[in-house]
């Protein structure tokens, strides 16, 4: 993959990741307790596919990751 392509990919999907991972404590709060186990499970393995997006765009460009991680430092989030 060309490395803007990554680049867009990784931080598109670590922003789904994060929209991801803040549905949790929702369902923690508002939720109907262990009814919502499987829906749980899927949310976190939904992040987890995510995260091999921008894992493997990391692979293929390891500087990309190394800005990327400047950029949340910097910004508090992958893209500004």
């Amino acid at each position: 993959m060309d490395r803007e392509i990554a680049q867009v990919l990784a931080t598109s999907a670590s922003r789904i990741a994060t929209d991801l991972s803040y549905l949790m404590p929702f369902l923690n709060e508002y939720g109907d307790g262990a009814k919502d186990d499987a829906t749980r499970f899927k949310i976190a393995s939904a992040i987890a596919e995510v995260q091999e997006i921008y894992k493997a765009a990391f692979t293929e460009y390891p500087d990309l990751r190394k800005e990327f991680d400047e950029r949340v430092k910097k910004y508090g989030r992958p893209s500004y």
